[in-house]
C-alpha cells in the first residue's frame, strides 16, 4: 500500500492571527531548501511574484469572514519518479477546479522518505466569482480525499505499479496502532490533526441523473425487430426525419471522440510544458541569486569615489594595468555577464509560462467543447442507449422505406412532387446504387459521395 495522509485546513481571513498568512504559507511552501517543483493553474502562473501579488489582492478585497485559500497537503506515492508526481498532481488539480476554472498553486517536496505536495486552492470562479470546489460543503474534505486516491492509482495503474492509495486502510490501520499504544504504554495517543470529517458523517454522493439509462422498451435486447419510432409524417418525411436524427447523433459522437483526443493531447503538451516551466523557473532564480555574490565582488574594487581601484597608463596603443585594476575590471565584466544571463532566463521563463498558459487556455477550450457535445448527446441518454437510438433511426427508416417502392419514388420525382435534392438523398439512405447512377445520367451530374450506406 502506497504511503497515505491528506490534510486540508481553511485561510479565513477573521480566524487569521496577523494578516498575510496566505503569502507567508506561499513563502513556506515554495522554499528553496525543500522545494522541486513549483506549478499552477486556473490563471496562476509558477511566478512566485504573480501568486504573491494575487493572494495580496485576495485578501485586500475580501470581506471580513470570507475563506481567502483552501490548503491542502498530501503524501505522494513514492512508487512514482518525479515526473510522475508532478503529473498526477496537475490532473488533480485541474480535476478539482473542473477544467482549471479556479485558480491554484503547489510545491512538490520531494523528500526520500517523506515526498509531499503542498497544494493551495482559491475556490472562486475566475469569470464569475462563485465558488467551484465547493470546499465549504460538509464532508468536502472526504471528497478531496478520494479524487486524489482516484487519480494517483489510476497513474499508477497504467505504468503498471502495483501498488494503490486506500485511506480507509490507512486510516484503520493508524486507529489500531493507536489503540495498541494506549492499551499498551497506557500513553496518550498520538496527537494528529484532527479529521475535518469522520466515517460516520460520510454520505454516499448522490448519483447525477444524466447517468441513469434512458429507460424505454427493449432497450437491453439488441433485437433489430424492436419497435420503431412513431414519426408523424409521411414516410418519406419520416425517412428524412430519422436520417437526420441519426447524422445527428454520429456527428456529434464523431465531433465529441476529436475533442477527446485534442483534449488528451492538450493536457500531455501542457504537462511538458509545465516541467520545462518549472525547469526555467529554478534556472532564473538561480541566475537572480548568482547576481548578488558578483556584485558584492564588484562593490568591493570601488574607491570611495565610487571608480575602480588601482590605475591603467597608456600612450599610443601600448597600455599598462595594475592587478588592482584588472582584477576590478574583471569583477565589473562578471556582473554584467550575470545579469545578462538571467535577464535571457527571465525572457526563457516568460516564453515557458505563456506556453503553459497557451496549453492551459487549450485545455479549457477542448473541455468547453466536450460538455458542449455531451449535452448535445445527452437527449439519446448515456452511450448505451446511444446505440439503441441509432437502431431506433435505423429501423425507422427501413420501416418507413417499406412503404415506398423506388418505382413510387421515380414518378413522384418525375412528377415534380419531389425535389432532386430529396430524391438523391432518398436513394443515397436506401443505398439504391443503380437507381443512383441513372439520376446521374439523366441529369449529367456526377455525386462525389459515399454510396455504401443504405439502411
Amino acid at each position: 500500500m502506497a504511503i497515505a495522509y491528506f490534510y486540508h485546513w481553511p485561510v479565513q481571513k477573521h480566524k487569521q492571527e496577523r494578516p498575510h498568512t496566505p503569502v507567508a504559507n506561499l513563502r513556506y511552501n515554495t522554499r528553496q531548501k525543500a522545494t522541486h517543483y513549483i506549478g499552477a493553474g486556473g490563471g496562476l502562473t509558477p511566478n512566485y511574484q504573480h501568486i504573491k501579488r494575487v493572494l495580496e489582492e485576495r485578501e485586500a478585497r475580501v470581506r471580513k469572514d470570507s475563506r481567502l485559500t483552501e490548503n491542502f497537503m498530501f503524501a505522494l506515492p513514492r512508487e512514482l519518479d518525479l515526473t510522475g508526481q508532478i503529473r498526477a498532481v496537475e490532473k488533480f488539480g485541474f480535476r478539482l477546479t473542473k477544467g482549471g476554472q479556479a485558480p491554484f498553486y503547489f510545491s512538490i517536496h520531494w523528500e526520500e522518505n517523506n515526498p509531499h505536495c503542498h497544494f493551495v486552492l482559491i475556490d472562486q470562479h475566475r469569470e464569475t466569482g462563485k465558488t467551484v470546489a465547493k470546499a465549504w460543503e460538509r464532508n468536502s474534505t472526504h471528497r478531496f480525499k478520494r479524487l486524489w486516491q482516484d487519480v494517483a492509482n489510476d497513474d499508477m495503474a497504467a505504468l503498471g505499479i502495483e501498488a494503490r492509495i486506500d485511506f480507509d486502510a490507512a486510516e484503520e490501520k493508524a486507529q489500531a496502532l493507536r489503540k495498541q499504544e494506549i492499551a499498551n504504554d497506557n500513553l496518550e495517543a498520538v496527537q494528529e490533526p484532527a479529521p475535518l470529517s469522520t466515517d460516520s458523517e460520510i454520505e454516499p454522493p448522490a448519483e447525477s441523473v444524466d447517468d441513469e439509462p434512458l429507460e424505454t422498451e427493449d432497450a437491453d435486447d439488441g433485437d433489430e425487430d424492436m419497435a420503431t419510432l412513431e414519426l408523424p409524417g409521411t414516410p418519406l418525411e419520416n425517412v428524412l426525419e430519422a436520417h437526420r436524427e441519426l447524422e445527428t447523433l454520429h456527428n456529434a459522437q464523431a465531433e465529441l471522440l476529436r475533442v477527446q483526443q485534442d483534449f488528451s493531447r492538450a493536457v500531455r503538451e501542457f504537462e511538458t510544458a509545465a516541467v520545462e516551466a518549472g525547469h526555467a523557473h529554478r534556472v532564473n532564480e538561480l541566475a537572480k541569486q548568482a547576481i548578488g555574490p558578483a556584485y558584492a565582488e564588484y562593490q568591493s574594487h570601488l574607491k570611495a569615489s565610487g571608480k575602480l581601484k588601482g590605475f591603467a597608463i597608456g600612450v599610443g596603443r601600448w597600455q599598462w594595468k595594475s592587478q588592482g585594476r584588472r582584477e576590478a575590471e574583471q569583477a565589473a565584466l562578471r556582473v554584467y555577464s550575470s545579469r545578462s544571463h538571467q535577464e535571457e532566463t527571465a525572457k526563457a521563463l516568460k516564453e515557458h509560462q505563456q506556453q503553459v498558459q497557451r496549453w492551459e487556455n487549450a485545455k479549457a477550450e477542448y473541455r468547453r467543447q466536450e460538455e458542449m457535445l455531451n449535452n448535445q448527446l445527452r437527449r439519446y441518454s448515456n452511450g448505451k442507449n446511444q446505440a439503441y437510438a441509432e437502431r431506433l433511426f435505423t429501423n425507422a427508416i427501413r420501416k418507413n422505406m417499406e412503404k415506398v417502392s423506388l418505382e413510387d419514388l421515380r414518378d413522384l420525382y418525375e412528377q415534380g412532387h419531389l425535389s432532386e435534392e430529396k430524391y438523391r438523398q432518398i436513394l443515397h439512405i436506401a443505398g439504391a446504387i443503380h437507381e443512383l447512377d441513372d439520376l446521374d445520367e439523366a441529369t449529367g451530374k456526377k455525386q462525389q459521395q459515399d454510396r455504401s450506406e443504405g439502411y
